[in-house]
């Protein structure tokens, strides 16, 4: 914890000498001080909304394997893994194991049933990430921000992962080979149930073919997974409107890819400093003042980030639940949980 606290410290004071050096605080908080107190609460809120538009997704997908839970257990849940994403590298998918890991110590069901769940849920989110990923790399070639070089090197680092994944778990002897690995891995750890871990894999693959053909329920989650999107590109038009920049949706949606884009590139806690560095500058390159484009995202990311993991760690306190990263704790505990 004390690492994750350094870092994040760290980014902000490196955040901090970036924005003074780009544009000055004086600036900041003078775009800052015009906005109208009216927009405060839906700007607050929308972040919390994309969270419980995701439970209802995570609900639906843990039906899809059979498993029923309260929709209040799920939203607390995905309320906590929002706040494990926003405090490890690689944001959004940092906390998915450890909520899993949570989830299934908090009702009886098989633990391969629930990380089956997250598998969906976390290549449904790859899916509509992905959308917004590819019209913002294309976007920005076609304004000559990128060059098409780079937008084929981006395109082939978020793909290439994406289909060996889906290829592994659609061919059981590639499966099973991945499998065998990743035990012997685990031996080195001194994981118990490394051994029973190919069977388990495949075990677990039955439960995402369940899901898959359940298509109805699938089709309903991409929905959602869509209008999580729009959310927050709704919040990113609304505040900058409300600071008097006159933006379109369109920009907003390549902004937004623009910051899932450098914010997953697995350096810093939640993509700080990567996120709103990159966003910035977009910004700036695409004829919106320094000034104006900071104090937007900034505001953004209060809102989306910062809100969040600080109401997120008082729920973790209020349910007596503590947060551990210690590597050996959370790797040997998280697997176990998954193939005991």
């Amino acid at each position: 914890m004390n690492k994750i606290a350094l870092m994040l410290v760290g980014s902000i004071i490196a955040l901090g000498i970036l924005l003074q050096q780009m544009v000055g605080f004086g600036e900041v908080w003078g775009v800052l001080s015009g906005l109208h107190p009216v927009f405060i609460p839906f700007i607050l809120f929308l972040p919390f909304s994309v969270i419980i538009a995701y439970s209802f997704r995570w609900k639906i997908l843990l039906q899809s394997v059979d498993v029923d839970v309260k929709h209040s257990v799920v939203f607390k849940y995905a309320l906590l893994g929002t706040v494990f994403n926003n405090l490890t590298p690689m944001v959004r998918f940092g906390g998915e194991p450890v909520k899993g890991y949570m989830l299934s110590k908090k009702i009886s069901a098989p633990k391969r049933k629930i990380f089956a769940s997250l598998a969906m849920d976390s290549l449904i989110t790859l899916i509509s990430l992905i959308g917004l990923v590819y019209l913002s790399a294309v976007s920005l070639a076609m304004l000559s921000i990128f060059d098409w070089f780079t937008l084929w090197m981006i395109l082939t680092v978020v793909l290439v992962p994406l289909t060996i994944g889906l290829y592994t778990l659609y061919d059981e002897r590639a499966l099973v080979y991945v499998a065998w690995k990743i035990s012997g891995l685990l031996k080195r750890f001194r994981v118990k149930s490394a051994k029973g871990l190919p069977h388990e894999m495949l075990r677990f693959r039955d439960n995402m073919k369940r899901s898959f053909r359940r298509k109805e329920l699938m089709g309903k989650s991409l929905l959602i997974a869509a209008f999580e999107r729009s959310i927050e590109v709704v919040t990113i038009y609304i505040i900058f409107n409300a600071l008097g920049v006159n933006i379109d949706i369109y920009t907003c949606a390549v902004v937004l890819g623009v910051g899932i884009m450098a914010g997953n590139v697995p350096l810093l806690p939640g993509g700080i400093l990567a996120y709103e560095s990159s966003t910035i500058l977009v910004l700036g390159m695409l004829g919106v003042p320094f000034a104006q484009a900071a104090s937007g995202i900034l505001l953004w990311r209060f809102a989306s980030y910062w809100v969040v993991t600080i109401v997120g760690i008082t729920a973790s306190w209020i349910y007596g639940i503590k947060f551990s990263f210690k590597k050996e704790n959370t790797f040997k505990a998280g697997v176990s949980r998954l193939i005991s």
